[in-house]
């Protein structure tokens, strides 16, 4: 994992269910090293104001979750994996309305996104980024009444910072997913 952070702390912060958690049987053939599987079924990703959905095929059904935590199951017969340029990717959920993926060969995470300039962007190295950076998301967001350009400028500089010390990708490109999402970040 790369992020090495006292994950119970993070788990105490949100509420109850708002960390949604994938199915420990799913996680163990998608992630083959433990500390990786189980890290998705103990853990899991931050629902962070319903920025990641979850494929409901794939999760805990935890009853605390919020119901639009889930996204429609697929249709009888649809695939969750994909292969692409990029290998086989195995659908998670989604984020801020893009498909979210994880590798089948190397536990990195991609966005399909339709406002994004490629097939399929690698946004993570790996689980424990995307959880961290949900999370960062929801806690750093201004906290006041009526914040100013200032204070969403200073959430976003403390984020970048403070995720890029655990992994580079997420903010690598200036016209990268994660960027973008920034760019209309006060307006969610």
């Amino acid at each position: 994992m790369l992020v090495a952070v006292d994950w119970r702390i993070v788990q105490g912060q949100l509420p109850r269910g708002h960390l949604l958690r994938f199915r420990p049987e799913f996680a163990a053939e998608v992630w083959p090293a433990a500390e990786d599987a189980r890290f998705a079924s103990e853990v899991g990703l931050p629902y962070c104001r319903g920025l990641f959905r979850i494929q409901p095929e794939l999760a805990v059904n935890d009853p605390d979750s919020p119901r639009m935590a889930f996204l429609p199951p697929l249709p009888d017969g649809a695939s969750l994996q994909v292969d692409t340029e990029q290998g086989r990717l195995q659908r998670l959920g989604s984020v801020f309305g893009a498909r979210l993926y994880v590798g089948l060969e190397d536990g990195r995470i991609w966005v399909k996104d339709p406002d994004g300039y490629e097939d399929h962007e690698l946004i993570h190295g790996d689980l424990s980024s995307l959880a961290y950076l949900l999370y960062k998301l929801d806690v750093e967001r201004p906290a006041e009444a009526n914040p100013t350009p200032r204070d969403w400028l200073d959430a976003e500089g403390f984020i970048r910072e403070d995720t890029t010390r655990w992994d580079p990708i997420p903010f690598a490109d200036k016209d990268g997913y994660w960027e973008r999402f920034l760019e209309h970040w006060a307006t969610i």
